[in-house]
């Protein structure tokens, strides 16, 4: 072989050495010239036979170029196998590592240069020895033309010393010559993971959250529903935590395997690490060793204890590696991290949930915006679809044919409408229903029955209450499967843990419950066991807001249970159930008007008890003082007296009607301690405005004759007057005390109450107020005044702005504060019978001092004042619209800084 000159171009380069030269030479000692001079001969004679030039020889390595790939690749393999059947000494075991690449060289200072010799320099360093590694271009090269009984086998890409991009290396194959190699000898790994063809949306909290535990646990697993975008959260992690592994950030997908004993091949291929099964667990731990590496397992979730098996292995031999896993369930290994990967947020257009539609559904249809007019239907789609991005995703691909519009009012059917996606998607998420089809196949049978019956829950449930309508032996185990297998979502409580089916989840296990054949019967057990919890409450209990929370937790449930006793023809069942409805849902306003219709088909079926028709009117006049419909609370009242005068529940009748001193000894007599102190309560407000410090010390008395640790109305009412009391005493840090009392009581409620259970802050405002601590005041006024007008709340409003009155007087801007009392004034709807004599005080002092004469339009009197609610509770005058919407354009201004 002759060396290079001139012009060179475009050449197969082959670079070769001998694995462990020094060590061989070390063990050989004079033997060794020998045997190198015999390897010399015969890669020489390789190297010939197909044309090589040799270029040069570095001790015990060769660098020849040929004019074609072929030519190289027939050399290298020819070498092997010369060296291979070489009779060598005993003792010897001489073997060479190859590797071939091609590109542009020449000639320059007698020397041949270029970026191709130094590419192919590290192709052969990444080799073992009786190993021939190859590159892509050598591949595209040699295509069609490989030399006899040879073959290519990607070993994936790897990251070569002073190579800038990963370079995919392939291994020469042969039948004559050993196929098992651990993986490449290259310096760093690739980070080796699928290439997102989408933008990552709306996960930036969760990613951050991943990123940690990472950096905090060599094995996280990601949980979550099908489609719940687990994976996608996996590779942007793995993305983010790569500088953390320089020895490479590899993917397995498990998805398309169905034999548990095929993971460890899987995993060994995601790795690059080639060989014979018998061999492939040490192969696997002997590459991973020592080396920093990420390994991220998706979709472990139907192999679960043979991926559990691989993993634990290999986190306990490889001390350096990462284990990032995504499956429906945790894999119960030690140190194990688990992270269940939430729903996207849906409450309202800014949220992640609708990000990720605007961006899928502009993907599909090019030109999309999310206008004001479609914003509710965008809003509606993602939460009906629980934030689940494979879903929106689906939904957002409709808009190249249906408007927002019509997806929402499809959405009953979305596993038929949310049919088709991307073409190379896995099969499993092509549709949501194949991506159900693929959770409920994993379970078992027994799992699949318990799944179907919870389905007959709508919003969350109790475990008692799901052991009632599961009714197998192992009904608490089972719910415990299916929440691990994040098919049954957790609610924590305060008291009792709730659980909840995501409605995707629950639609999809409602129709198998309907094929079943059990739906009727496990509808009639949903239903009787609430009929049967609602009876055990006993009325007095719906003073207490625990005991309210906990019924209006379970309102989807209520509801369900009516619809059913409806269509089954239970009258009596529906009238029991519909007596809870109210006096649970007069306390939500967004359920007020449904209690409503459920309470009037009841008291109008003069086919139910007299004593249920008695109680329902009762509660329905107590509904209508709530709802601020005063013209209606006195003959509800006194039918619910004409029905049942000796009734359980006539003190609520006698309340409703003012006839307070008959109600507290009809409470005492029925031994209704709570609902006694409650009226006494309203008694009490009605000398707030005369005597002041008598009507503290009756509220006071309240609230020590009750229970402290109880939140019940009796308490709600009594610190509501000691605060108003006070502040007309000059108290101004006792009130603020009361206040915050009552609005620590109440903000547990307030995601059912709304504004109706922040009531505390009108008063911490007034008291702010009292204290000279105006801007604080307003702060607080101007955030629930803003809460007040997103629930369209009336009577709250009316309150707001007697507070704002109230701080204005304090500042004193007597014309202003006095504007807003006249204006609330003439209102005449007043929730709280505090404040409304509260405000007859006011009034009477604006008199008193001459301030109302000054003023125009002139304030009413304190008897005009109670003139007009008496209208109103009478029925004879009617609320003038144009007045609330005065009221709400002030609570406007508040919240605009503005006043």
């Amino acid at each position: 072989m002759q060396p290079v000159t001139g012009p060179v171009g475009t050449r197969a380069l082959l670079f070769t050495d001998i694995e462990g030269s020094t060590r061989l030479l070390a063990s050989l000692g004079d033997r060794y010239p020998a045997a190198l001079g015999d390897h010399r001969a015969l890669m020489r004679a390789a190297m010939a036979a197909h044309n090589g030039t040799e270029h040069s020889t570095g001790g015990d390595g060769f660098f020849v170029i040929f004019d074609s790939a072929r030519d190289a690749l027939a050399a290298a393999v020819e070498a092997q196998l010369a060296l291979a059947a070489h009779s060598w000494p005993d003792g010897v075991d001489l073997r060479v590592r190859m590797g071939v690449h091609a590109g542009e060289i020449e000639w320059a200072d007698g020397d041949v240069v270029g970026m191709a010799i130094h590419e192919a320099a590290r192709i052969g360093d990444a080799a073992h020895g009786g190993q021939v590694l190859v590159s892509p271009v050598v591949r595209d090269l040699a295509a069609g033309a490989l030399p006899p009984r040879v073959s290519l086998r990607s070993l994936g890409r790897h990251r070569l010393k002073d190579v800038t991009e990963p370079v995919e290396l392939f291994q020469v194959c042969h039948a004559e010559l050993p196929g098992t190699f651990p993986a490449p000898r290259t310096r760093e790994a690739v980070v080796d993971l699928p290439v997102p063809r989408t933008s990552f949306v709306g996960r930036n909290a969760e990613l951050a959250a991943v990123v940690t535990l990472l950096a905090h646990s060599r094995h996280v697993t990601l949980t979550g529903v099908g489609g719940s975008g687990k994976t996608r959260l996996a590779l942007e992690a793995a993305r983010r935590d790569r500088d953390r592994h320089p020895d490479g950030v590899f993917f397995v997908d498990l998805a398309p395997i169905a034999d548990p004993d095929a993971v460890l091949s899987a995993v060994a291929t995601g790795v690059n690490v080639q060989g014979e099964e018998s061999d492939l667990e040490a192969m696997l731990l002997t590459y991973l060793g020592a080396r920093r590496s990420l390994i991220v397992i998706d979709n472990c979730e139907h192999l679960i204890d043979a991926s559990a098996d691989v993993i634990d292995v290999m986190l306990g031999r490889c001390p350096n590696i990462t284990v990032l896993a995504t499956s429906r369930e945790a894999l119960q290994l030690e140190g194990e991290q688990s992270y269940r990967v939430p729903s996207l947020a849906a409450a309202d257009a800014h949220g992640a949930a609708v990000e990720l539609f605007v961006a899928r559904a502009r993907a599909a249809a090019g030109q999309f915006d999310l206008t004001d007019d479609i914003a509710t239907d965008v809003v509606a789609i993602c939460q009906r679809l629980d934030g689940i991005p494979l879903a929106i995703e689906l939904a957002a691909a409709r808009v190249d044919h249906l408007s927002v519009a019509d997806i929402a009012r499809r959405l009953d059917e979305r596993f038929d409408l949310l049919v088709g996606g991307r073409r190379r998607r896995a099969q499993r998420q092509q549709t949501l229903q194949a991506a159900m089809d693929w959770s409920w196949d994993l379970l078992s049978d027994v799992e699949q029955s318990c799944l179907r019956r919870l389905a007959v829950f709508s919003g969350s449930f109790t475990l008692e209450a799901a052991e009632s309508v599961v009714a197998m032996p192992s009904s608490v185990e089972l719910i415990r499967s299916l929440v691990a297998k994040s098919l049954v979502n957790v609610e924590p409580a305060a008291e009792l843990t709730r659980y909840r089916l995501l409605e995707t989840v629950r639609l999809y296990a409602q129709d198998r419950l309907v094929d079943s054949g059990e739906a009727p019967s496990t509808r009639d057990a949903h239903r009787d066991y609430y009929v049967e919890l609602f009876d055990r409450i006993g009325w007095e209990s719906y003073l207490d807001f625990d005991t309210i929370g906990g019924c209006l937790a379970d309102h989807g449930n209520q509801r369900a249970a009516l619809d059913w006793s409806t269509a089954q023809n239970r009258p009596d069942l529906v009238g029991r159930l519909a007596l809870t409805v109210g006096f649970t849902w007069m306390h939500s306003p967004p359920l007020r008007d449904e209690a409503w219709r459920w309470l009037v088909a009841v008291a109008e079926d003069e086919s139910q008890p007299r004593e249920l028709r008695a109680d329902v009117y009762g509660c329905m006049a107590g509904l209508a003082i709530g709802a601020g419909d005063l013209g209606r609370v006195r003959p509800l009242a006194e039918r619910s007296l004409e029905l049942a005068p000796d009734g359980e529940t006539r003190s609520i009748a006698l309340w409703a009607l003012g006839r307070y001193d008959e109600a507290i000894e009809v409470a005492r007599e029925l031994d209704q301690q709570v609902e006694a102190r409650w009226c006494e309560g309203w008694a009490a407000s009605t000398t707030i405005a005369i005597n002041p410090p008598g009507a503290l010390s009756r509220f006071e008395a309240i609230l020590a004759s009750g229970e402290p640790d109880r939140r019940t109305w009796d308490r709600w009412w009594a610190l509501l007057g000691c605060a108003l009391a006070r502040l007309l005493l000059g108290d101004g840090g006792r009130a603020l005390e009361d206040a915050r009392t009552l609005d620590a009581m109440l903000s547990p409620y307030a995601s059912w109450g709304g504004s109706l259970f922040r009531y505390g802050a009108v008063l911490e405002s007034m008291a702010l107020a009292r204290l000279e601590r105006f801007s604080d005041a307003r702060v607080v006024l101007s955030d629930l005044a803003a809460a007040t007008l997103r629930d369209h709340y009336p009577l709250m409003a009316t309150d707001c702005v007697i507070a704002l009155g109230y701080i204005a007087l304090r500042e004193g801007d007597v014309a202003g504060g006095a504007e807003l009392m006249a204006l609330a004034a003439r209102d005449g709807r007043f929730r709280t019978q505090p404040m409304y004599f509260f405000l007859g005080r006011i009034l009477f002092d604006l008199h008193a001092d001459g301030t109302a004469h000054a003023l125009e339009p002139p304030i009413p009197t304190v008897a005009e004042f109670g003139g007009h609610v008496a209208q109103v509770m009478a029925g004879t005058s009617l609320p003038d619209p144009e007045l609330s919407a005065t009221i709400d354009a002030v609570l406007e201004d508040l919240v605009a800084g503005q006043r």
